[in-house]
């Protein structure tokens, strides 16, 4: 914990939203992916940057993605989450889950589909775009939910690289 302390601490002020993703990757590797789903770690690292440097909320949302939503769901519902996280290392991860009806239903209302073939599955998009919040344009790695196009009820979650060629990213300019 004194390394992450110290590392928070002397992050500079403004940083540009690359800059938050490599500061951000020196805090996460101050501790194992497992330590970091630790309640007990997840509250010190918040609790300090909130009375410490709450200048950093970038940080603080990097932090929420990674561990909690991308860590926890790998830990929780892969089958053998070791084997994921040792191919993830100090890589960041994001979340794809925006769909166009789900809001906070997330998970209830996904137009993204998958088809179970002989060689895998084959996900349908739907032409929709994928929002990742806070880290998807320096992910390396993400997870994506999409339902069964057989039945529409059976959802699963799919790791995926995302630098892959078949990811396109790009910033989403402000109105």
């Amino acid at each position: 914990m004194e390394r992450a302390k110290e590392l928070l601490l002397n992050m500079p002020k403004s940083l540009t939203y690359q800059d938050s993703a490599n500061e951000f990757k020196k805090l996460y590797a101050c501790f194992t992916p497992m330590e970091w789903i630790d309640t007990k770690i997840c509250f010190q690292v918040s609790n300090f940057i909130a009375r410490n440097r709450p200048d950093l909320v970038d940080i603080g949302t990097r932090f929420a993605v990674q561990v909690n939503l991308f860590i926890r769901a790998i830990v929780e519902y892969h089958d053998d989450p070791q084997m994921i996280l040792d191919i993830v290392g100090s890589e960041l991860g994001c979340f794809a889950l925006t769909e166009s009806k789900a809001g906070v239903l997330s998970g209830l209302q996904i137009d993204t589909t998958f088809k179970e073939t002989v060689d895998g599955y084959v996900i349908n998009t739907n032409e929709i775009s994928k929002y990742w919040i806070s880290q998807g344009m320096v992910a390396s790695y993400g997870l994506l939910i999409a339902s069964n196009i057989e039945n529409h009820r059976d959802a699963r979650i799919f790791f995926f690289d995302a630098n892959s060629d078949n990811i396109r990213k790009s910033r989403i300019e402000k109105c």
